[in-house]
């Protein structure tokens, strides 16, 4: 509830006050909650990662090449968010029969949203905010 603006400021002291639990081992996590041994504690995993537009390998020593990398996880869905300073970049892999470009989409949507409304209405009711592609509203 609440305004773009207070409910960003909102979320980011609410994140702010579990940096406190950021390097808690993922066992305890899991004993303190609640979930049956063997569950698995998360489905999804969400990545916000500072990074530098750079040129490829520039930082490598000499002698040495990337041939190359691929990410791999164990979540069904994996959303990057990849921070240059100057722009975002998207990522997501996806457990099939889902569709990656779909859920780009959306984060997509949400972040021009809310980006739009703190620059321009940041008092506007963040439950008015447009969350879905004009597509996928449309469908």
């Amino acid at each position: 509830d609440g305004s773009v603006e207070s409910s960003v400021h909102a979320t980011h002291t609410r994140l702010a006050s579990l940096l406190e639990h950021e390097h808690t081992p993922l066992v305890r996590a899991l004993r303190c909650s609640g979930m049956p041994a063997g569950s698995p504690l998360f489905s999804a995993l969400l990545n916000y990662r500072h990074n530098t537009l750079s040129a490829e390998d520039s930082d490598a020593p000499a002698g040495i090449q990337s041939l190359g990398g691929q990410e791999r996880s164990n979540y069904p869905l994996v959303l990057s968010v990849e921070d240059y300073g100057i722009a975002l970049g998207l990522t997501v892999h996806i457990a099939q029969p889902g569709n990656p470009d779909r859920v780009c989409g959306y984060m997509q949507q949400v972040l021009e949203s809310l980006v739009n409304a703190l620059d321009c209405t940041p008092d506007q009711p963040v439950q008015q905010l447009k969350w879905l592609p004009d597509t996928e509203r449309e469908q």
